[in-house]
């Protein structure tokens, strides 16, 4: 592991996330460094849930996190995200709160509860997938405002949906359900069945996708308000669709086959859409 937390962070996002690693290095140097701290402290709360076996540990770690946001423990010291996390909080000037609020709502991971509806979902999809769009673009020079909101708000969701796609055969073994009953229905499933046989995936990937493909659509109306120059914190779009094209090609498969796209695929894609100016990677 390497001993400077900055290293740490990078080599975290680098193995859990290459998606957003790889996005990463295109931003402005003075930004990347922050990013990987968010990225880092995204990628430490996810895995929360494969770490423990009952919710109360899993609620126990997320409580240490909200602890030391709120200065409450001393022990972040010798953590090197916590301690890139707060060096980062204070040289931006983040407020605190949105990172008590991603831990809130993280605590759904830990249960085997249904997603109530397509409203909570997109609302918790915002808590833990927009609000890291939106505070990489302001570190990369953004203005705070609207189109910043918009074009974050659905990005996140747009990512959030292929996100739970591509992770619904490791989520079934596990019983969790972040799609919303409703969703199931327009499927032509219910709760049973989605956990039982694994058929009917391909009119839930096609149902999902056709709500991951608006919000891309609203995302790059949003983002072309935005400065060319701060567009690279939206970079990790133009990977949506490629992923949305190999789940609907597994067909009914999806709810039991993991579904990726190539390393090689993945870096051209990225290196593509930032060429062009990024203003189109959400058609990429």
């Amino acid at each position: 592991m390497p001993d400077d937390p900055a290293d740490h962070c990078m080599a975290l996002v680098r193995e859990a996330d290459p998606d957003r690693y790889l996005a990463n290095l295109y931003l402005p140097p003075a930004a990347r460094r922050a990013a990987f701290t968010l990225h880092a402290f995204d990628s430490e709360i996810a895995r929360v849930p494969f770490l423990v076996s009952e919710p109360l540990p899993g609620e126990v770690r997320l409580q240490w996190w909200r602890d030391f946001l709120n200065g409450r423990t001393q022990d972040a010291v010798n953590h090197p995200i916590a301690s890139e996390l707060n060096y980062a909080i204070v040289e931006h000037d983040w407020p605190r709160q949105v990172f008590d609020d991603t831990l809130q709502a993280r605590i759904f991971d830990l249960y085997n509860d249904p997603m109530p509806d397509l409203n909570t979902l997109e609302g918790y999809l915002g808590e833990t997938v927009s609000v890291w769009f939106r505070l990489t673009a302001l570190t990369a020079g953004a203005e705070d405002g609207s189109d910043l909101a918009d074009a974050a708000g659905h990005s996140g969701v747009a990512v959030g949906l292929v996100r739970i796609l591509t992770a619904l055969p490791v989520d079934r073994a596990r019983h969790r359900q972040f799609l919303p009953d409703e969703t199931l229905t327009q499927a032509g499933l219910d709760r049973e069945t989605f956990f039982a046989a694994g058929e009917g995936g391909a009119k839930l990937v096609a149902e999902v996708a056709g709500l991951a493909r608006g919000h891309l659509a609203g995302a790059g109306r949003a983002i072309e308000g935005l400065d060319p120059a701060h567009r690279v914190a939206f970079l990790p779009l133009a990977l949506c669709e490629p992923r949305l094209q190999a789940l609907e090609r597994t067909g009914d498969k999806a709810l039991v086959q993991p579904v990726s796209i190539s390393p090689l695929k993945r870096y051209l894609t990225l290196w593509r859409a930032a060429r062009r100016g990024l203003s189109s990677a959400h058609k990429a």
